[in-house]
């Protein structure tokens, strides 16, 4: 199943990471696979009360069409919306409904009822929404750290504050993180003290990181850079999501109580064969998923390989 998810989202990666290097509007769509593969491992062990369904037939009833769902996205929508899908990669929305496929086909679809919550979000973040809305949001969101960094003498260099509050550890991505991972929890009062706390991390962080930054601007405007680079966002945003994901996997064994009714053992028959499908899905989405200007310059590279090696 990894292997499988890689495959998926090798389709798009190749897109977003330029988008994290530059600190774009976008970088929460990183943050989002991120935190989403974390909240499918926090939630992946059974409830006490869910639904008992041990049916391979509905598993593959709901599983297939959604899989088949996640091939249409990458093959019906570029057509229709031209560049557009790829720029505002619209891709992506394929990934909620594979995995949601996927889930059911390999674990049942008990465990893509316990997933729920968690793939209806993700598939919410992954909404193509235009540039536009995306910069209202963030610009709302940075709006008073950027009002504290200008109070506190940090305007000189107000360009690189910008730009560290929009990327990858900006509050958008920190945003959509909190959410995805509040989601893992299982009742509502949990959920209320998991956004309380994960909300209080992500300020520590981003309030840390931006005292840095002001710290650094006594020593002109490239010290605020190394300090708000876009590498250093990718340590900020490692360093918060591995904080947020370690906090709640020792909550769930703390609060955790035996699961009732739940079938011991294989958790479902003919896995194999579900994997297989998965697979298979898997690398046609991601091949699908590269523009046609990618999949042509991987086609030409193959092709003047193959020349050289026949010369040879």
């Amino acid at each position: 199943m990894a292997v499988a998810i890689a495959l998926l989202v090798a389709g798009t990666a190749d897109r977003l990471w330029p988008v994290v290097q530059s600190a774009g509007i976008r970088s929460y769509l990183i943050a989002a696979i991120a935190a989403g593969v974390v909240a499918v491992l926090v939630r992946g062990r059974p409830s006490p009360d869910e639904p008992n369904i041990h049916d391979r037939q509905v598993d593959y009833l709901v599983g297939l069409p959604l899989l088949g769902a996640s091939l249409f996205v990458v093959t019906a929508l570029p057509g229709r919306f031209g560049p557009q899908f790829w720029t505002s990669y619209a891709g992506l929305i394929c990934v909620p409904l594979f995995l949601a496929g996927a889930l059911a086909l390999v674990f049942g679809t008990r465990a893509l009822w316990r997933l729920r919550l968690t793939l209806t979000l993700l598939t919410i973040v992954f909404l193509p929404i235009s540039d536009p809305v995306i910069t209202a949001i963030n610009e709302a969101l940075r709006r008073p750290f950027l009002a504290g960094v200008r109070a506190a003498g940090g305007g000189d260099s107000i360009a690189y504050f910008e730009s560290a509050l929009s990327g990858l550890a900006g509050p958008l991505a920190f945003l959509v993180v909190v959410v995805l991972l509040t989601a893992t929890a299982s009742r509502r009062a949990e959920a209320i003290r998991r956004f309380a706390w994960l909300s209080g991390l992500g300020l520590a962080v981003l309030v840390t990181r931006l005292g840095g930054g002001l710290v650094a601007a006594s020593y002109g405007p490239e010290a605020v850079h190394a300090v708000l680079g876009p590498l250093n966002d990718l340590y900020a945003f490692l360093v918060f999501l591995a904080a947020t994901s370690v906090q709640i996997v020792l909550a769930e064994r703390q609060g955790r109580r035996p699961a009732v009714g739940v079938v011991r053992g294989r958790p479902v028959g003919r896995a194999r064969v579900a994997l297989v499908i998965v697979t298979a899905t898997a690398v046609a989405v991601a091949w699908l998923g590269l523009s046609t200007d990618r999949r042509s310059d991987l086609l030409s590279g193959a092709e003047t390989t193959a020349e050289t090696w026949s010369a040879r």
